[in-house]
């Protein structure tokens, strides 16, 4: 009864609003197709950050390098070449709108960079104002930001009186900028967390400081080369922007603002340039969650970020991480560039005088990219415990409607770094070797992309059994009209793995199946009805074990009064046999917020988001979502266990520009 009252208040509200709106909406789906991943997280703010920061401050099209067009995430080498080639072929950009002419940019691409570009006439140049006799610099910006969650069913930490805190999740985050000066600050708290600044981050930056293009002080991160030894948390994982997935581009020193507690800098950091060469350095003094093991020799690292128990609560803070380091950078000429970085860091405790970890592991690394004409050649190599790490890419564009990269990565077993995050199969980023290829067509048919990644790990303490695999995806997408578009997606999994068989491991194959067709229609301005049907099979050779899952879901958006509102509501059903043939399928959120949970069992999922600007400076986000299992007791396990088969949450944000 429940789930009727659900879809017959879609079908009455759908019909409702299609009466009403006259004016057309564009979704970003090449983000959505980027980040749509199960690499993922339920929540990421990180690299929504990027793209927000994008939207205020978008790429300038006739001063832009390549490296600027590639901060758009889901743009490759090849797209951003067919940019510059256009301006230097034809002096200047005249439109934003240029793009879509130029032959080498799909169509639907090409809708999708508009948002974050801009005509350099188009720059609001800051310059200083005189009023009253009294020289009034650059304005003060101050940007906050608030946001709550919360849930009407309880879960067992809080039944069984085990969580600390009330059941209220809270984020707020204050940023300031006063011309070349930026400061921020950002706290968080959990729901069952017992403080609002459980977590909390800060950063102050300056660009154009004395002799200092840039320098931070507080929290940060640093990215170099492809993530060997140096990145961020977090990195685009394998998806269908085959192109852009090895060849990585870092942004060097940035601040921190994401509610991740791993793998951030706390200290300072800044960069020197001179013409064609720069060098950064950095310097961090941290506490991250951990305990040491059973026999006092080494620790282990919770990256979960809970604080809500005695337990959770006793691993807090608990180990320290020194870190310091430097980068060099030298652009030779238009065609070459070559970047050095020496990483040094350590972990620190009284816990034991003999504890190991206290030695300081220094990792080096070469980073090398080359250009000629339609050919981008691309890599860094890295030396690790005096052990070897290396990715190589070379980028093809062959004409404008074809292009192809191939990545080999050779990763000795023992060179895993904490701050690593390079491409590949294991999420330690060791002891593997792999060869990647990925091309994508472009014609009258459509657009399509394909990737294949043949990779092999030896043994090691978290496999007992060395083993191989292939993957391989296909993606079409078609842009049938200004109101159709209609995309299909195969991924291909073989994987060896351990399988338990007569309560022995034993080494066994898995294949995954999935397959997705997805439709977009826009009948009316400002309107769209999203359609995706997708399926996974599961399948273990040596226990002949199948699971299958199946997921619908219809997904319809608008927005009213000139762009204030925007709304979403999508229906969900899914059906799984089992956990292992779960099936990810990213929302819509608040700005800001990554979702991408996973469907498992059988059930169904609704949900309501809207956002709406109530002036230029103030606006609201709001979304409820409720979870339904109907042939569960409860949802969840643990302490996160509801009673029950349904789960509600509710969202609020505030966004305010002062």
């Amino acid at each position: 009864m429940k789930f009727k009252a659900v879809h017959i208040f879609l079908l009455i509200f759908t019909s409702a609003i299609y009466s009403q709106i006259d004016t057309t909406h564009t979704e970003d789906a090449y983000l959505n197709s980027l980040i749509d991943n199960e690499e993922y997280g339920e929540e990421n703010d990180l690299i929504l950050y990027k793209i927000e920061e994008l939207m205020k401050n978008p790429i300038h099209l006739n001063t832009c390098t390549i490296d600027d067009i590639l901060k758009i995430p889901f743009v490759d080498r090849a797209i951003a070449q067919e940019i510059i080639n256009y301006r230097n072929a034809n002096g200047i950009f005249f439109s934003e709108k240029e793009i879509l002419g130029i032959d080498g940019i799909p169509h639907e691409i090409a809708l999708a960079i508009l948002p974050y570009v801009i005509l350099d006439s188009d720059k609001i140049e800051t310059k200083p104002v005189r009023i009253n006799g009294i020289v009034k610099l650059n304005p003060l910006v101050i940007k906050l930001r608030s946001r709550v969650f919360t849930e009407p069913n309880v879960r067992n930490g809080f039944v069984e009186n085990k969580f600390a805190g009330s059941r209220y999740k809270f984020y707020n985050r204050a940023e300031i900028n006063f011309g070349k000066f930026d400061l921020g600050l950002l706290t968080e708290k959990d729901a069952g967390e017992n403080f609002i600044t459980d977590f909390y981050s800060f950063y102050f930056q300056s660009d154009d400081l004395w002799i200092l293009d840039n320098i931070i002080l507080g929290d940060y991160l640093v990215e170099f080369g492809h993530g060997l030894a140096l990145w961020s948390p977090y990195s685009i994982a394998k998806t269908s922007s085959v192109l852009n997935i090895p060849d990585k581009n870092s942004n060097f020193i940035l601040p921190y603002r994401s509610t991740d507690e791993n793998k951030f800098m706390r200290g300072t950091a800044f960069t020197i340039g001179e013409n064609n060469f720069s060098v950064s350095g950095f310097f961090s003094l941290n506490k991250i969650d951990g305990y040491f093991d059973s026999l006092d020799t080494s620790i282990k690292l919770t990256i979960d970020g809970f604080h809500r128990t005695v337990n959770e609560l006793s691993k807090k803070d608990q180990i320290d991480i020194m870190t310091f380091g430097a980068i060099a950078n030298y652009i030779f000429n238009d065609n070459f560039a070559l970047g050095f970085l020496s990483l040094n860091y350590k972990f620190g405790t009284n816990k034991s005088i003999y504890f190991h970890e206290n030695e300081i592991k220094s990792v080096y690394s070469l980073n090398y990219e080359t250009n000629f004409e339609s050919i981008h050649f691309s890599g860094e190599t890295a030396l690790i415990a005096n052990r070897i790490k290396t990715i190589n890419n070379l980028l093809l564009k062959i004409n404008s409607n074809l292009s192809t990269i191939f990545s080999l990565r050779s990763y000795a077993c023992g060179t895993e770094t904490y701050y690593g995050n390079g491409f590949g199969e294991s999420y330690l980023r060791e002891n593997e070797i792999g060869f990647y290829t990925g091309v994508r067509i472009h014609n009258q048919f459509g657009f399509f992309n394909f990737y294949f990644d043949k990779f092999k790990l030896t043994n090691h303490d978290e496999y007992p059994f060395p083993f191989s695999g292939n993957e391989f995806l296909f993606h079409y997408q078609r842009q049938f009209s200004k109101n159709v578009s209609f995309s299909a997606r195969y991924f291909l999994e073989n994987k060896e793995i351990t399988e338990i068989l007569d309560q022995f491991g034993q080494s066994s194959n898995r294949r995954t199946n999935r397959f997705r067709i997805e439709a977009e229609f826009k009948p009316m301005k400002y309107i769209s009805d999203k359609i995706r049907v997708e399926y996974s099979n599961v399948q273990h050779e040596k226990s002949k074990r199948k699971f299958n899952g199946m997921l619908i879901f219809n997904d319809i958006k608008f927005r009213l009064f000139d762009n204030k509102l925007f709304a979403a509501i999508r229906l969900t059903f899914f059906r799984t046999d089992a956990y292992e043939s779960r099936i990810y399928s990213f929302e819509n959120d608040l700005p800001g917020i990554l979702s991408n949970p996973s469907f498992f069992e059988n059930g169904y999922k609704w949900y309501f988001l809207i956002k709406y600007s109530v002036i230029s400076n103030l606006s609201f986000s709001f979304k409820f979502s409720e979870l339904y299992k109907p042939d569960e007791e409860s949802i969840g396990s643990g302490f996160n266990e509801i009673r029950g088969n349904s789960e509600k949450r509710f969202n609020l944000q505030l966004d305010y520009t002062l």
